[in-house]
């Protein structure tokens, strides 16, 4: 008998979606069907098919596991953009598992199946998580801007060998999350994955001052550490000045800001600069469409470059 496949899964929940249907539910019918339509186009853009939904959740499976996670960012991306009819919006959490499955028909079962729908149970609204097999597959070949961050090991309800769950990070999506709804957590012997533990905010607070004068960072060393219970803060390895290259300067000039911009204002201006130079406002093989298109594609290329930089200034080195 052939061995089954190694598949990656993608399965997908709206958060709170009960009490949503409760409180606005003429609003919720309207953002349920744009939910299905950026879901099921971000899955099958990349190749992926969508097997199963019930309610507001997708079961889909994807032959390669680079093309699961990039349609989890493409649809991530899309849905945090979206202006939903729903008075507090729509938060959707997702998971991404690769291992070998039974199949029936159009159907998958088997622990891997189980595995995805305990992980999905454990994030929270906005966020892509990893088991550990997909994180390795992706690992060399990440988007633009791309980087995961490893979470530690996490009992799960329902199973007997815990799971080192790895999040997705790209400056596009949120990156700030609640700890992982785990029976428990398991200690790690990795000082920056504990410390990513403690709290990726305040990584990404700190990374806001790597440019800053060395007194600026012991302020916030000092303001931050009381609130460390475990004292991992204390031991953080310490952060070096970094400038920009030339190349990420003249990413951020074109986008019209500075180096220190912070990274909200970055996502916000790429945001409407996109939006601004949208190709599909002129008439096709129009001149003026060609040069919106060309206009776009180097915004596109700024962000991603500006993107790197930053991913890459928040790594501690160690000393």
């Amino acid at each position: 008998m052939a061995e089954p496949p190694l598949l990656t899964f993608l399965f997908t929940d709206i958060v709170d979606s009960t009490l949503l249907w409760e409180q606005e539910p003429e609003s919720m019918r309207q953002s349920l069907d744009r939910h299905n339509a950026l879901l099921r186009g971000s899955i099958e853009a990349y190749e992926g098919l969508v097997f199963k939904t019930f309610g507001d959740a997708f079961c889909s499976v994807f032959r390669n596991p680079l093309h699961g996670l990039n349609a989890a960012l493409m649809a991530q991306t899309a849905l945090g953009r979206e202006r939903w009819p729903v008075s507090k919006g729509i938060k959707v959490r997702m998971a991404l598992y690769s291992g070998t499955v039974e199949s029936a028909g159009d159907d998958y079962f088997g622990p891997t199946v189980n595995r995805c729908a305990r992980v999905l149970s454990a994030a929270s609204g906005g966020q892509i998580l990893l088991c550990a097999t997909t994180a390795e597959m992706v690992r060399d070949d990440l988007p633009g801007g791309s980087r995961l961050e490893f979470l530690g090991e996490h009992k799960l309800k329902g199973l007997v060998e815990a799971e080192r769950l790895f999040q997705l990070q790209h400056p596009r999506i949120a990156q700030s999350f609640p700890p992982i709804a785990s029976l428990e957590s398991k200690e790690s012997g990795d000082l920056v994955a504990q410390l990513t533990q403690f709290g990726s905010t305040l990584g990404r607070i700190v990374r806001h001052y790597v440019d800053k004068p060395a007194a600026g960072l012991d302020s916030l060393i000092n303001i931050l550490e009381p609130l460390d219970p475990t004292g991992l803060f204390r031991k953080a390895p310490a952060l070096e000045a970094r400038q920009p290259p030339q190349e990420t300067l003249a990413a951020y000039r074109l986008l019209g800001l500075s180096e220190t911009a912070p990274c909200q204002l970055v996502d916000d201006t790429y945001a409407k600069l996109m939006e601004r130079c949208d190709p599909a406002r002129f008439p096709t093989d129009s001149p003026e469409r060609a040069k919106a298109e060309s206009i776009r594609e180097r915004i596109d290329s700024a962000y991603e470059t500006i993107c790197r930089w930053i991913e890459e200034s928040a790594v501690p080195t160690r000393t």
